[in-house]
């Protein structure tokens, strides 16, 4: 396949964004969606566009990432057009059609300038109580504590045990940023406290304790006055914080005791990999295999975990092969055996990823936890 790399948005050589363009043959059919994704990837730009000539001024364009293809891309299809103004197989003045992911659109091709007609937005549905804007306007932030998902409101709390992972999640679909508090509390001191505060000796498989609209949506001041404590550090600040702490584990015991458990969110396909994952963590994991048990090709797995975890397939499986050779360490186990008993073939290969992921050794993990 021959290609061309244009520049759009911009007079100038090596300016603006550049894009691959790839013409197919006329009467030719799309290329493999693999052979698509690699070729994006060896052209290692942004976007590569495959064009397809449907006859006259139509036709049908996909466009492919190094990782994915995605249903429609500005910049791609400004090149892709004045490369056909180069073929010849445009002209200024014509009026085409470019057939995609996203819907058929118009482009016309002027003489300093390409214009794409996106389609017309279209009203479903009015929103005229305050009650509705403010849930409109309302920030959320999706969370993921071990394999449960939850949508975060403002004043929400979350409990995360020992080696539970975790992490924000579709950072990139935040309007505004977030922003949180975090106490951390010592296993020693949890454990000293067991008796008396609940809290530290329920099993659950819930996390968070959602306090907006109840009784307990003032647990925040706990927080604000731990954090003021921890920032200030004047005299007496240890046994203020270590008290506030104390009044807050009752006060978040109490709630857990009388608050319903919150729904998880429901399940998508990112969570049923990850699910996945954590349930075939001993057994040989690969992209292919995870492609054909949820029937989706590799390249749709590997962008969900590159554009809503900002970490690649294979990272994710690691660290939580990690995370529980970690737990296992903690319990006794030979460094040998969490290796092998979480997923590791190869001790040299579980050494490597251990220091490489937090910078120490398995050994030295293992005399740091003994301590």
């Amino acid at each position: 396949m021959k290609f061309q790399i244009v520049d759009a948005f911009t007079d100038q050589i090596f300016g603006g964004n550049p894009a691959g363009v790839i013409l197919l043959p006329e009467g030719a059919d799309f290329p493999a969606d693999e052979t698509m994704r690699q070729t994006a990837a060896e052209l290692r730009y942004s976007e590569t566009a495959f064009i397809k000539p449907l006859g006259g001024k139509h036709f049908q364009i996909r466009y492919f990432t190094p990782a994915a293809e995605v249903e429609l891309c500005g910049h791609a299809t400004i090149g892709s057009f004045h490369a056909l103004r180069g073929m010849g197989l445009v002209a200024d003045g014509d009026s085409c059609i470019n057939e995609t992911l996203s819907g058929t659109l118009e482009i016309v091709v002027g003489k300093d300038a390409i214009l794409m007609d996106m389609a017309k937005p279209q009203a479903f549905e009015s929103l005229d109580t305050p009650e509705q804007l403010a849930e409109l306007y309302q920030v959320s932030l999706d969370y993921l504590v071990g394999t449960q998902r939850y949508r975060l409101q403002r004043g929400d709390i979350v409990i995360i045990p020992p080696g539970i992972s975790h992490r924000p999640l579709f950072l990139d679909l935040l309007t505004e940023p977030y922003r949180r508090m975090v106490l951390w509390i010592s296993c020693n001191f949890a454990a000293s406290f067991s008796r008396l505060f609940p809290i530290f000796q329920q099993k659950s498989d819930h996390y968070l304790v959602r306090t907006a609209g109840t009784q307990w949506e003032s647990l925040e001041q706990y927080f604000r006055a731990t954090v003021q404590e921890a920032g200030q550090k004047e005299l007496g600040w240890e046994a203020a914080m270590a008290a506030q702490t104390e009044l807050l584990c009752v006060a978040l015991s109490r709630a857990r005791a009388n608050l319903p458990p919150p729904q998880s969110e429901q399940r998508e396909l990112l969570d049923e990999i990850m699910l996945y994952i954590e349930h075939h963590m001993t057994e040989k994991i690969s992209l292919e295999r995870a492609a054909q048990s949820f029937h989706v090709s590799e390249s749709t797995i590997s962008q969900l975990f590159r554009k809503r975890m900002d970490i690649s397939f294979y990272h994710f499986v690691t660290q939580r092969r990690l995370i529980a050779a970690k737990n296992l360490i903690q319990t006794g186990a030979s460094l040998e055996q969490a290796a092998a008993d979480v997923g590791f073939g190869d001790y040299s290969n579980f050494y490597r990823a251990f220091r490489r992921e937090y910078g120490i050794t398995p050994a030295s993990y293992r005399q740091l936890v003994r301590q």
